[in-house]
């Protein structure tokens, strides 16, 4: 069996018998953390609750404790001697907390404590209205991670459209940048082609009258697999693209589910960001996900290079990735972890990390018409525009202001005429 123990370094599993003590799980971990250069200062404790409470005896066994295949226990120690992992994605730096005007840089006082202090609350109050979202807008962009890409990573899409009167956001298109996908996530490219090319998308968009409205994320079995709406990671990742477009605007993540309603329709959940999760990130509170940085996770991540969007030339041929194994279907990403030196309450406790359920509440989703055709495929793929498939498609026989009126078709062009 395996039991999880969560810590100050992310989620170990460790494989153990019903019949086992503490004191052997506790070797166990430290054996592990070893593996991965981290040297513990101190004794390890364990409990059974997130805020270490109800402590756990040594001499106690698994079964005694009635723990199950797959349940999680929690373990405290002194700090830990190990550098965090780079982070899946670099977001823009947002101004420091400004500096105490009574003194100096390296003094502190009562204001400069209760400033640095965040209390997170949950999300329950949405500024914005709903989402309206075409159905073929949004097929359009389901439709290659689920029959190419075969549901076998997740994908991430820009939502442009405009705010309504009424606090809505109506959604027009939606873009695909560079990414690499895997079964529990996406990780942006970098790079200064990956950044010409969402400022192509943006100037075009506002050439339209749009603006980014939000992140589409299509989700794998094993994403829907997991008992929370939104990982730590999607959190983060439609934090960074709001904070580009300014966290004053409205905005939303809306997730594909691999589910389908009554009449076979993609279902579509729409949700908007606290503002507590920007204030965190503007503190740089947030520390990378210390199981990103695990052996088993990058073999994860060793997908097809065909299927995973980066600037490589597409391939006709197609391999399935490799089948999902145990580690997989238990990967956690819950919480979004702190840095030891940051100060954020729950109520009236201190907290080591945030669940993601704290940082978003659900919207409302309508229908909607796009005043926008599409007729080509979306950047990024292996199945991506050419010039053949431009052609054709300005040789149909239909007006002309419906063929151009594609905001995929135009980007094309706008790239590679660099405009």
């Amino acid at each position: 069996m395996l039991i999880r123990v969560r810590g100050p370094e992310g989620t170990l599993r460790i494989k153990a018998e019903a019949s086992d003590k503490f004191s052997a799980i506790k070797e166990k971990v430290e054996g592990e953390l070893r593996k991965s250069g981290v040297e513990v200062d101190g004794d390890v404790h364990f409990y059974r609750t997130q805020r270490h409470q109800d402590a756990i005896p040594l001499q106690a066994t698994i079964a005694s404790l009635s723990l199950q295949h797959g349940d999680m226990v929690f373990i405290n120690m002194k700090k830990l001697v190990k550098e965090a992992p780079p982070p899946l994605y670099s977001p823009p730096l947002l101004p420091k907390v400004p500096p105490c005007q009574f003194h100096g840089a390296n003094a502190s006082c009562v204001r400069c404590q209760k400033a640095m202090r965040v209390v997170v609350t949950r999300h329950e109050e949405a500024k914005c209205s709903g989402v309206e979202l075409d159905g073929r807008v949004a097929a359009s962009f389901m439709v290659y991670p689920r029959k190419e890409l075969r549901d076998e990573v997740a994908r991430v899409g820009v939502m442009f459209g405009r705010e309504t009167a009424e606090s809505a956001l109506q959604v027009e298109c939606i873009y695909e940048p560079p990414q690499r996908g895997w079964r529990c996530g996406v990780k942006l490219e970098e790079g200064r082609a990956a950044e010409a090319e969402l400022e192509h998308a943006r100037a075009l968009a506002g050439a339209l009258g749009l603006k980014m409205v939000g992140i589409i994320i299509s989700r794998t079995p094993s994403m829907m697999a997991l008992e929370y709406e939104l990982t730590a990671s999607e959190l983060l990742l439609a934090a960074h693209y709001h904070e580009l477009q300014g966290t004053d605007s409205l905005f939303a993540i809306v997730s594909g589910s691999a589910a389908t309603d009554d009449e076979g329709h993609e279902e579509y959940h729409p949700f908007e960001l606290s503002p507590q999760i920007h204030e965190l990130r503007q503190r740089k509170y947030f520390l990378p996900h210390p199981d990103f940085a695990s052996e088993a996770l990058e073999k994860q991540r060793e997908v097809d290079p065909t299927t995973l969007v980066n600037f490589m030339k597409p391939s006709p041929s197609h391999t399935p990735a490799p089948a999902a194994d145990e580690s997989d279907e238990e990967f956690d990403d819950e919480v979004l972890f702190l840095k030891p030196e940051a100060k954020v309450q729950i109520g009236p406790d201190d907290v080591e990390n945030v669940e993601s359920s704290f940082l978003f509440v659900p919207l409302a989703i309508r229908p909607y018409e796009s005043m926008l055709n599409i007729l080509s495929p979306g950047e990024n793929r292996r199945s991506a525009a050419t010039k053949g498939h431009l052609k054709s498609l300005l040789l149909e026989e239909a007006p002309m202001l419906d063929k151009v009126s594609d905001f995929h078709f135009l980007l094309w062009i706008a790239q590679n005429l660099d405009i």
